[in-house]
């Protein structure tokens, strides 16, 4: 083992010298990998790799007799640097690798220490689990010392405990011998059968032992003492069953990294894995990138939800498909920025029927949270071909058939549409009472949005106002866009007006830069003449983003100035970068097909 090492360390010092990656810890993952290819390690006079590789591979043939483990195999070093560097909650099969059946993972440190180092791989027994193992959910936990193996089945749910010093593993996926369809995979999947994993053993041909088992009650201790460096596990679920980081880094999805990946490229590459927390790079401000894919599941609607620490999330998305006609159709997407010990019995869909195929969430730590821009950028980028988006905040109630109105009203208003292209959005009536106890208004008033002035920031500030009785039902024409309620076509997120995550702290200007983009681009307001949703506007029974992180003036600054450069509101000359987000904004996200001065003409012009 300690050639192993040896070599180990060789390798990854000479793809991070080739300028591939680096070190830092990480919100979704902290570790860097290299792909290795038998031929590539003999070549380089690797022996000891080389060897364990074939020991490796060796198993092939014994576990074929109870798994499909016969396509190929594929090979990746890993290290966690000792930064506390972990990976979250996920699964290695995944659609991007659905093939994957096994997963053999061997530790290269020795005189590993759990109490000291941590690290600990932590195989979750069921899919369905939303607390984690320092709340009490069932797992096993596996020390990464020297010498020890482990095996498990790909699809089973897992994360690496932060790391306190330098863990190094190699892993090998034996893959089934015939590619079946891809599946998306949820909190429900493998319900057919249990996942499976052998206990941690000796590597092949050694003579040491060591067990998962063994650390067990020592790293529930652990666990608890560390919640605070392993602040929450980011899962991803239902649409990929890989990592977050697959969310937050669309551009790599072709050589992704280890764990939900495709085939990596030919050559042997060092790559250090992105988050939502990963600065932006330098340069000119470019339009964010709009959600890619195609339309694939007509008339089903994706609910993408931003939550804070929020305990009716759970019941706004349990309200979605109780009162949905066609429960079947929706698809919701949740952001939580959670603590991972005191927010854990939330962090679920509430009711009897939790349709958890059809949820697919990212968690990350509240400690992370920049506000709501990047929180609803990752929310939309769990879309995964619906045809209709549908965009609120996570303390939310609905009008029985909410689904069948809000079609119904997106064709009028798409009839109404100068390009036939439409938004409905609004400010939801308030309703009152938390969670089973919830109660909606006696009257379904609608409102529409309207211009308050300016603050003390230049920032316009909006208002909602009652729609005039005796209106036809239906939709009527807006002014502006309200971020906590947004209905329309998939196209809007897929071809246009994506949400911009580099807008740390800002809040008020946050509505008024994405209607500048959504409305010269070509795409209508709409305000609903009924109610189709409801919002708890009292903030008084939950933790708020504003009261538990400090203010970050300067990055608030920069976005706000950002926002002005877009619409137009100030003269100053963008600097290079921002400072803070590292891009400017001249003008860029923009649409093409109606101007700026238009767009200024059509907010001066009230409705009511």
């Amino acid at each position: 083992m300690q050639g192993c090492r040896a070599e180990a360390e060789k390798v990854l010092q000479q793809a991070t010298r080739a300028g591939l990656g680096g070190s830092k810890p990480l919100q979704a993952r902290g570790d860097e990998m290299v792909w290795l290819k038998r031929q590539e390690q003999t070549n380089a006079g690797h022996t000891a790799l080389v060897g364990l590789m074939d020991a490796l591979l060796h198993l092939q043939q014994g576990l074929a007799g109870d798994f499909d483990v016969m396509g190929p195999a594929s090979f990746q070093l890993a290290r966690y640097p000792g930064n506390e560097a972990r990976y979250v909650r996920h699964a290695d099969a995944s659609d991007s690798s659905p093939a994957r059946s096994l997963t053999a993972i061997y530790y290269l440190n020795p005189d590993w220490d759990s109490k000291l180092h941590g690290g600990q791989l932590c195989l979750y027994h069921k899919p369905t689990g939303d607390q984690g193992q320092a709340c009490g959910e069932q797992a096993t936990l596996v020390a990464p010392a020297g010498d020890t193996l482990v095996i498990f089945d790909s699809h089973m749910e897992h994360e690496v405990f932060p790391s306190f010093a330098d863990r190094y593993a190699l892993t090998v996926w034996f893959s089934r011998k015939k590619k079946t369809p891809d599946r998306p995979h949820s909190h429900d999947d493998q319900a057919h059968k249990s996942p499976t994993a052998k206990p941690a053993q000796h590597a092949p041909g050694s003579s040491n032992q060591a067990t998962g088992s063994a650390d067990e009650t020592e790293l529930a201790q652990h666990g608890s003492s560390k919640a605070g460096a392993r602040p929450g596990s980011a899962t991803e679920s239902s649409h990929h069953t890989s990592s977050a980081h697959d969310l937050f880094d669309q551009q790599a999805a072709d050589r992704q990294n280890s764990h939900g990946t495709a085939t990596p490229s030919d050559d042997t590459l060092l790559q250090q894995n992105k988050s939502p927390t990963a600065q932006p790079s330098q340069g000119n401000r470019q339009a964010p990138t709009p959600c890619k894919g195609r339309i694939t599941k007509p008339g089903c609607i994706f609910a993408s939800i931003a939550a804070y620490r929020d305990p009716e999330c759970q019941w706004t998305i349990c309200d979605l498909f109780k009162q949905a006609d066609a429960p079947e159709l929706v698809h919701v997407g949740v952001v939580w920025q959670i603590d991972a010990v005191e927010d854990a019995a939330f962090v679920r869909v509430a009711g009897p029927n939790k349709r958890h195929k059809q949820v697919r969430e990212v968690r990350i730590p509240w400690q992370e949270a920049t506000g709501p821009c990047k929180a609803r950028h990752l929310a939309q980028q769990l879309w995964d071909g619906e045809e209709n988006h549908l965009q609120i905040d996570s303390h939310m109630r609905f009008v029985p058939g909410w689904d069948s109105k809000l079609k119904d009203m997106l064709q009028q208003a798409e009839q109404m549409a100068s390009f036939g292209k439409a938004v409905i959005s609004s400010y939801p009536p308030p309703y009152e009472g938390e969670g089973a106890a919830a109660s909606l208004p006696p009257t379904l008033d609608p409102t529409t949005l309207v211009a308050q002035g300016f603050d003390q920031d230049g920032m316009l500030r909006l208002v909602g106002k009652s729609v005039p009785a005796g209106v036809t039902p239906g939709v009527v024409k807006a002014q502006f866009w309200a971020a906590g309620f947004s209905f329309s076509r998939a196209q809007l997120i897929m071809e246009v007006v994506p949400y911009d995550p580099d807008l740390p702290f800002l809040f008020f200007g946050e509505e008024m830069s994405m209607l500048a983009r959504i409305w010269t681009s070509g795409w209508d307001v709409m305000a609903p003449t009924q109610a189709v949703c409801f919002h708890l506007w009292s903030r008084a029974y939950r933790h708020t983003f504003q009261a538990d992180l400090p203010v970050d003036h300067a990055a608030k600054a920069a976005s706000q100035a950002c926002v002005k450069r877009l619409l137009g509101l100030t003269d100053e000359p963008a600097a290079q970068t921002d400072g803070v987000t590292g891009r400017n904004a001249p003008s860029s996200g923009l649409g093409s097909t109606r101007s700026l001065q238009d767009f200024w003409l059509h907010c001066k012009t009230l409705q009511y």
